[in-house]
């Protein structure tokens, strides 16, 4: 975490983003990021952002406290539109453009796959999606 955090003052300006912080900030690293955070060393000029997809994992000390991360945005999950429009952006990536490396073979056409994927997608986010 300090490593971090020295690399990050040495850059500085900077933009140090955080992802998944739910999943970084485990028991044994919780007080070292706090610390870092909290700028017992000087961290003027670096903007911290951190995601995460479970802001419920997050430690209220963390997520709550003035001055740790002080402007929160809530991406809510993508509604039937939305996914649609991934799920095609991403179909005629893969069978267009030399993208195809893998050589995927679609047995139906992109409009019947999205048209299943869309229904079955419904809580996903685009992160998931994209795996998918």
């Amino acid at each position: 975490m300090r490593q971090i955090f020295d690399h990050a003052r040495e850059q500085s300006p900077c933009v140090l983003v955080i992802e998944d912080l739910d999943a970084m900030l485990t028991t044994k690293v919780r007080s070292y990021f706090l610390n870092e955070l909290d700028g017992l060393a000087a961290n003027s000029g670096i903007l911290t952002i951190a995601t995460t997809n479970h802001p419920d994992r997050i430690d209220d000390a963390i997520l709550n406290r003035p001055s740790r991360f002080d402007v929160k945005y809530a991406f809510e999950l993508p509604d039937t539109k939305l996914r649609r429009a991934f799920i095609v952006k991403w179909l005629s990536k893969i069978a267009s453009n030399g993208l195809n490396r893998y050589e995927v073979e679609f047995e139906q056409d992109q409009n019947t796959i999205a048209d299943v994927l869309e229904a079955k997608t419904v809580g996903f986010s685009f992160a998931l999606m994209k795996e998918l």
